[in-house]
């Protein structure tokens, strides 16, 4: 066996607690109890003070909502506006588009030589 092995056997090798290992775990425990209590009510103590501090930000919040909503409605409006002025433009191209070929049509009937018949 290598002296690494050897001495990585030694340093984990079993041994038996002391006689006050009992005591000390139970002593220790018992200090423990006591500042567990003491950071629960610390917890509870801050726990309150964030619920109870966040209706502060109520009235701000409220205002941001109110700031957005007003914002998305006028957009919403803006956007009907748009396409409604959408379908405005496309019938009024649709109507010139349909006097303009009248009106090449009529062009082109003055343009062709008429045929007399005698």
């Amino acid at each position: 066996m290598s002296p690494f092995e050897e001495e990585l056997r030694r340093a984990l090798k079993r041994e038996e607690p002391g006689e006050d290992f009992t005591a000390k775990v139970l002593a220790k425990i018992a200090q423990e109890n006591g500042s567990i209590k003491v950071e629960r009510r610390n917890i509870l103590a801050h726990l309150r003070s964030l619920v109870l501090g966040q209706w502060q930000f109520a009235p701000a919040l409220l205002f941001l909502f109110v700031v957005v909503s007003v914002f998305g409605y006028r957009q919403h409006q803006q956007t009907l506006r748009g396409e409604a002025a959408k379908e405005k433009l496309l019938s009024a191209m649709h109507i010139a588009g349909a006097e303009l070929r009248e009106a090449q049509s009529r062009v082109r009937r003055i343009q062709s030589p008429e045929v007399v018949v005698q």
